[in-house]
Protein backbone atom coordinates (compact mmCIF):
# COMPACT_ATOMS: atom_id res chain seq x y z
CA UNK A 1 0.00 0.00 0.00
CA UNK A 2 2.77 2.44 0.82
CA UNK A 3 4.21 2.04 -2.69
CA UNK A 4 0.98 2.80 -4.54
CA UNK A 5 0.21 5.59 -2.07
CA UNK A 6 3.64 7.14 -2.72
CA UNK A 7 2.83 7.08 -6.45
CA UNK A 8 -0.40 8.98 -5.72
CA UNK A 9 -2.53 6.07 -6.93
CA UNK A 10 -4.44 5.24 -3.74
CA UNK A 11 -5.53 6.83 -0.51
CA UNK A 12 -7.08 3.94 1.38
CA UNK A 13 -7.04 0.19 1.88
CA UNK A 14 -9.32 -2.19 3.76
CA UNK A 15 -8.55 -5.90 3.92
CA UNK A 16 -9.66 -8.86 5.94
CA UNK A 17 -10.65 -12.50 5.96
CA UNK A 18 -13.91 -14.08 7.01
CA UNK A 19 -15.77 -17.38 6.78
CA UNK A 20 -19.15 -17.81 5.16
CA UNK A 21 -19.97 -20.87 7.28
CA UNK A 22 -18.17 -22.84 9.99
CA UNK A 23 -15.76 -25.32 8.45
CA UNK A 24 -15.41 -23.47 5.14
CA UNK A 25 -12.22 -21.80 3.93
CA UNK A 26 -11.77 -18.15 4.74
CA UNK A 27 -12.55 -15.56 2.09
CA UNK A 28 -10.02 -12.77 1.63
CA UNK A 29 -11.54 -9.38 0.89
CA UNK A 30 -9.53 -6.35 -0.16
CA UNK A 31 -10.75 -2.90 -1.14
CA UNK A 32 -8.42 -0.19 -2.40
CA UNK A 33 -9.63 3.39 -2.71
CA UNK A 34 -7.95 4.65 -5.88
CA UNK A 35 -7.31 8.22 -6.91
CA UNK A 36 -8.01 9.37 -10.47
CA UNK A 37 -4.38 8.57 -11.32
CA UNK A 38 -4.86 5.18 -9.70
CA UNK A 39 -7.84 4.46 -11.93
CA UNK A 40 -5.72 5.30 -14.95
CA UNK A 41 -2.98 2.95 -13.70
CA UNK A 42 -5.13 0.10 -12.37
CA UNK A 43 -3.37 -2.57 -14.52
CA UNK A 44 -0.08 -1.71 -12.80
CA UNK A 45 -1.77 -1.85 -9.38
CA UNK A 46 -3.15 -5.31 -10.16
CA UNK A 47 0.38 -6.43 -11.10
CA UNK A 48 1.54 -5.26 -7.68
CA UNK A 49 -1.21 -6.86 -5.59
CA UNK A 50 -1.54 -10.31 -7.14
CA UNK A 51 2.03 -11.41 -6.33
CA UNK A 52 1.44 -10.20 -2.76
CA UNK A 53 -1.73 -12.29 -2.55
CA UNK A 54 0.24 -15.30 -3.84
CA UNK A 55 2.79 -14.70 -1.10
CA UNK A 56 0.01 -14.70 1.51
CA UNK A 57 -1.25 -18.02 0.15
CA UNK A 58 2.20 -19.56 0.54
CA UNK A 59 2.85 -18.01 3.97
CA UNK A 60 -0.45 -17.24 5.67
CA UNK A 61 -0.44 -14.72 8.52
CA UNK A 62 0.19 -16.28 11.90
CA UNK A 63 -2.79 -16.39 14.27
CA UNK A 64 -0.76 -14.90 17.12
CA UNK A 65 -0.31 -11.69 15.13
CA UNK A 66 -4.03 -11.00 14.78
CA UNK A 67 -4.62 -12.10 18.38
CA UNK A 68 -2.01 -9.64 19.69
CA UNK A 69 -3.55 -6.83 17.61
CA UNK A 70 -6.96 -7.45 19.19
CA UNK A 71 -5.61 -7.33 22.76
Amino acid sequence: MSYIRSKGWANGLNAGAYSMCPGTPDIFDMQVRLTEDGLKNYPEIVKIFFPYIALLRENPPQKWISKSRRE
